[in-house]
């Protein structure tokens, strides 16, 4: 988070506590004071320093702690998945959010716009570069009636498998 080459360690204490960090393997100092309910990070604005991506719930919505500095409102609503990764390959990480049955699957693109990816929601959701072109692909878990689909390079999909796992 702060760009020095060690990972930080991002802790939920609780409500009674909030959220604290681990710095250089050495100090704890408070991120929030809420307890999420669901935190991811990535590099969304490209600079080099991890953003943390925080669901406060429902009566908060997401929230991004951009360069380790400040707090930024991403969203109102409360997600039921997320993750993070470089779906159009740019150097800038996506955030993909599923906001369930009633809007679908999302993708916060470029660290500027919401963009609709999908109207099912999904039980589950991955990224990962599948295809080695520096593109990461977005790998969704519809359930039993639909299986495991694959979106590659930003642009298409592709069925991976008739089951869900």
């Amino acid at each position: 988070m702060d760009g020095n080459g060690q990972d930080e360690v991002i802790v939920n204490f609780g409500p009674s506590y909030g959220i604290w960090v681990y710095y250089n393997n050495a100090s704890w100092v408070n991120l929030h004071y809420l307890s999420p309910e669901l935190r991811v990070t990535g590099d969304i604005d490209g600079n080099g320093l991890e953003e943390v991506i925080i669901d406060f719930g429902p009566s908060y919505g997401i929230w991004v702690y951009y360069n380790n500095a400040s707090w930024v409102n991403l969203h109102y609503l409360s997600p039921e998945l997320r993750v993070t990764g470089d779906i159009d390959g740019n150097g800038l990480e996506e955030v993909i959010i599923d906001f369930g049955p009633s809007y679908g699957i999302w993708v916060y693109s470029n660290n500027t716009r919401w963009v609709k990816l999908h109207s099912l929601s999904p039980e589950n959701i991955k990224t990962g570069d599948m295809d080695g072109n520096g593109r990461g692909e977005v790998i969704i878990d519809f359930g039993p009636s639909y299986g495991i689909w694959v979106y590659y390079n930003n642009s298409s999909w592709t069925q991976l498998h008739y089951l869900s796992p």
